[in-house]
């Protein structure tokens, strides 16, 4: 793709380079399948003249690349109504194989919601166009006969809650549109040096940066679509602190790794344009405490949590709800769930775990599904389809009253009876029972007795499911089951699935790989650790040389104030020792540590937000030597540089609690 201007010498240029190609590369330029697009204002006449040059015949923009159309008019929604198309084909050719509740789901979360993942990962789809991708879903969800609607029990916002909310974890389209959308945002804020970020930054942000541009009545579709993920990146995004260089003091979201949090100000006008830096010692590389006592006294200890890189590394933006502080369309259409979630949707039924009490039971999923529809009243049962006016009568089929949820499973004369036969370790009494959903919760702490046990897997649900269809086959088969007959069934259904869960697996042993790294021969041994204490927020640093023979050489420790967790005391414990390593003059070391996070983070090139800047310096540091390699070790290895760091964490709590920490910071 060429962007190029309509001028007679910018076509001839562009002619002569395509040519000079085809000399180079020995391949030749399919002119019959090239198009020319032109802007919509372009006067016929230029366009002849540079379909000429070029000798290109064929005008695109109305065609479609990769799926997606080239150009956009005004009604958008016609130019992906494919999409929806797909989705309903797909849904036809699985609705003919008779798929169970469960497995709806998985076709859902899998197949169809995955269709229109690449359109929405470039375009914001308009909002009638995902109302009927989501009306394409619902009808594959609730209808079991091609052509034939059935009931929708439960509205589409509760279907895409999360299952630890209730629902179902479907997509919800919109937000999951913003939250690809959102990822294009990403990358030009993360990489404005690639040519996608060159083209639209120069094209659309001449005069403000890119956080700063409004969305106007004129703005493009699809740029329109990148600003709306923008905004919503914006509701989550962080500032990580390398040399501070561009960061604003006052503007950017500094100070918290959790949660968009910016220091209030600034107290004086001549200090608005302050950056991070000019609160940043240019000597030590540290906080500048006299500074920021001046500007900020009420973020000091937030801001002396902060650790900046002492080698130089540039200012980084961050996501803040993942820990490596990179931006993932998972955790972002979770932000834009959030945003858009009602408080009142969220409230669970009598204290049930929808993870622990459902979906985390040892059954089969169908049935997990049958157990949630049931606490959802999304099962026809009388009484639910009497509220709905679809029918005039909801009485039970075995005795005649209102058939409700308890009754249709514990109160019920035949139910009574099937319950009765239950193989349990305590006397069930169903008419005492008066909720389904605490009945639920209460029966994990049934024991079914032995020989006729399950094991450990649960048989309330199987018989709650042999009830429903021992009730279905007696309404539309005329079918009646007798209490044994249920409870039999309840049984073997339960023991086929637990002894299909048992079959013997092919096991794959996971050894933990503690080394990454051999150490190489003649390299000096450096043990690691820190020591960190959550009431005072203070950290040991301890750190060990030792020869190949096992010999100390030599060793360090230290201490530090306003560390914000166990993790960035490890980190800390490192760059102190590779900082005394350089200055003893040890030209090839292996770097041996209980934290084994902090070292696949140097090993892998993982990101860890709150490290971001001790990490590069670590990784600087090592550049350094002329051998270096890091291993993770077991806790029991690493005693002395454990007691090492503990003794200096121990030393300066003792010390701060006789003297003001100002004045020993001072000294």
């Amino acid at each position: 793709m060429f962007f190029n201007k309509t001028s007679p010498k910018s076509c001839e240029s562009l002619r002569a380079i395509l040519q000079k190609y085809e000399e180079a590369s020995g391949q030749q330029i399919n002119l019959s399948k090239s198009s020319v697009t032109f802007s919509r204002k372009t006067p016929q006449e230029i366009r002849t003249r540079v379909k000429a040059t070029l000798g290109i015949e064929k005008e695109g923009g109305q065609g479609k690349y990769l799926g997606l159309p080239e150009s956009f008019g005004r009604r958008k929604k016609d130019l992906f109504t494919v999409i929806v198309d797909r989705i309903r084909q797909r849904a036809i050719k699985y609705s003919s194989r008779f798929l169970s509740a469960a497995g709806k789901m998985t076709m859902i979360k899998s197949v169809l919601s995955a269709i229109p993942t690449y359109a929405m990962s470039c375009f914001k789809l308009p909002a009638g166009l995902c109302k009927r991708i989501q009306s394409a879903i619902t009808r594959f969800w609730w209808d079991t006969t091609i052509g034939k609607k059935k009931m929708c029990w439960l509205s589409w916002t509760k279907l895409t809650r999360s299952k630890k909310q209730g629902g179902l974890g479907f997509r919800e389209i919109q937000s999951f549109n913003d939250s690809l959308l959102e990822k294009i945002s990403w990358r030009i804020l993360q990489n404005p040096s690639c040519l996608l970020s060159k083209v639209l930054l120069g094209k659309y942000c001449k005069h403000k940066v890119f956080l700063d541009v409004p969305i106007t009545s004129s703005t493009s579709h699809g740029w329109r679509g990148i600003l709306i993920g923008r905004d919503l990146l914006k509701t989550r995004l962080g500032r990580a602190i390398g040399d501070g260089l561009s960061t604003s003091l006052w503007n950017d979201q500094l100070l918290s790794f959790k949660m968009p949090s910016r220091p209030m100000g600034p107290p004086r006008a001549m200090d608005q344009n302050l950056k991070v830096s000019d609160i940043i010692n240019e000597q030590t590389r540290e906080w500048n405490h006299e500074k920021i006592g001046e500007l900020l006294p009420t973020h000091m200890e937030e801001i002396r949590a902060l650790r900046p890189s002492k080698r130089g590394a540039s200012d980084s933006y961050l996501w803040l709800p993942t820990k490596s502080g990179e931006y993932t369309a998972k955790t972002g259409y979770y932000a834009a769930m959030e945003r858009e979630a009602e408080p009142h949707l969220h409230q669970t039924p009598n204290h049930l775990n929808w993870d622990t009490d459902i979906w985390q039971t040892k059954v089969s999923p169908k049935l997990k599904v049958f157990q949630w529809k049931i606490v959802q009243e999304a099962l026809p049962i009388g009484e639910n389809l009497l509220n709905r006016g679809i029918l005039d009568n909801a009485c039970c089929v075995y005795c005649g009253e209102l058939e409700t949820t308890e009754h249709l499973f514990l109160h019920c004369e035949f139910v009574q009876k099937v319950w009765n036969l239950a193989p349990f370790s305590i006397n069930i009494e169903p008419p005492t029972l008066r909720s389904f959903t605490n009945t639920l919760v209460s029966s994990k702490d049934w024991i079914c007795l032995l020989p006729i046990g399950i094991g450990a897997g649960p048989l309330f649900p199987w018989i709650c499911w042999t009830l429903w269809k021992a009730r279905n086959y007696l309404i539309f088969e005329e079918r009646p089951f007798s209490p044994t007959e249920t409870m039999n069934n309840a049984i073997v259904e339960a023991k086929e699935w637990q002894q299909a869960q048992s079959e013997p697996q092919k096991k794959t042993l996971r050894h933990a790989q503690l080394n990454q790294n051999a150490t190489p021969p003649n390299s000096i041994l450096c043990f690691t650790d820190g020591a960190w204490s959550e009431i005072n927020g203070i950290g040991g640093l301890g750190w060990v040389f030792v020869d190949g023979e096992g010999t100390n050489i030599d060793s360090g420790q230290g201490a530090e104030q306003f560390i914000s967790s166990p993790l960035m005391a490890e980190a800390l414990a490192i760059r102190s020792a590779l900082q005394h390593a350089l200055e003893k003059g040890f030209s090839q070391i292996h770097i041996k540590s209980d934290a084994q996070e902090v070292i696949r983070a140097i090993t892998k090139q993982e990101l860890v937000k709150e490290l971001y800047g001790v990490l590069f310096d670590i990784k600087t540091l090592a550049s350094l030597f002329d051998s270096i390699s890091f291993s993770s070790i077991p806790r029991s290895e690493n005693t002395i540089a454990d007691t090492m760091a503990k003794i200096a964490k121990n030393r300066l709590v003792s010390l701060l609690s006789f003297w003001d920490p100002f004045d020993v910071i001072a000294n």
